[in-house]
């Protein structure tokens, strides 16, 4: 005979059991939703990201927080004599000293030539003054890439938040030199004149500059940002012009943009 205190405890862990098995499936069906939705606002984000990018560099003007990146995209396409992975910034500091926009040229056909025929200098783009265009070394190995040029003498400077003051933006002078082994990139700040970082690469010094730069601001965000773009290379109408220079067409690895 069957006991019946033991039927209804039977009867109690089926229902327990029934019941956990139900909160299980939700719980399964609630987790794949919030990933299906987690990974849709991933994909939206990097978009965002990507026309954003694809923005500033039309516009030659890189988003001035960009300075609290601190994973650096390594864009230098081969520069200088060994990096050379390809990868492509959002940040929440809004400084205390407002840089006002600059338009400038904003197409090759507004670019002023002086009566030879040689660009005009400097030439102002958004952020960015060319101050030289340098000279193209073709047959010089780490003197161009497949993505880039970089010619000897090549300079540029831009404001951008200051390594030594956090409530400051100062003039950084970018520049590309003859190095022993491949192309010397080297910044200097203009409120840290004796302070010049030299590296193998535009992305290199440019490292250093965002450490600093969030050091001094005690910011740990985890952005990217691209040398090159900082370098005005990856610019529409720099790269136009570097590519009308002598020897630019004899460069075999750089991939024309015309």
């Amino acid at each position: 005979m069957t006991d019946p205190e033991s039927s209804l405890s039977n009867l109690d862990n089926d229902e327990h059991m029934r019941k956990h098995r139900m909160l299980k499936r939700k719980l399964i069906e609630f987790m794949n939703k919030h990933h299906e939705a987690q990974e849709a606002l991933d994909k939206a984000n990097r978009r965002i990201k990507a026309l954003e990018k694809k923005n500033r560099e039309l516009k030659g003007v890189p988003k001035q927080d960009d300075a609290e990146a601190m994973d650096i995209s390594d864009d230098d396409g081969t520069d200088g004599a060994t990096d050379g992975a390809d990868q492509g910034s959002d940040d929440e500091t809004t400084p205390k000293q407002a840089i006002k926009r600059r338009t400038g040229i904003s197409s090759i056909q507004d670019v002023p030539h002086n009566d030879d025929g040689s660009v005009k200098l400097p030439l102002v783009l958004g952020a960015l003054d060319v101050v030289s265009l340098g000279v193209v070394q073709p047959d010089i190995k780490g003197y161009h890439s497949e993505r880039y040029l970089f010619p000897v003498g090549y300079e540029v400077k831009r404001k951008f938040m200051s390594m030594v003051d956090a409530d400051a933006h100062t003039t950084y002078t970018c520049k590309i030199e003859e190095g022993a082994k491949g192309p010397q990139f080297s910044l200097c700040a203009e409120d840290a004149p004796d302070n010049v970082i030299v590296g193998k690469s535009a992305t290199n010094v440019w490292t250093t500059v965002i450490k600093g730069v969030n050091e001094i601001r005690h910011k740990r965000t985890r952005n990217a940002i691209s040398g090159p773009e900082y370098f005005g290379l990856s610019h529409p109408v720099v790269r136009s012009l570097l590519e009308k220079l002598e020897h630019a067409d004899q460069c075999s690895l750089y991939k024309s943009k015309r």
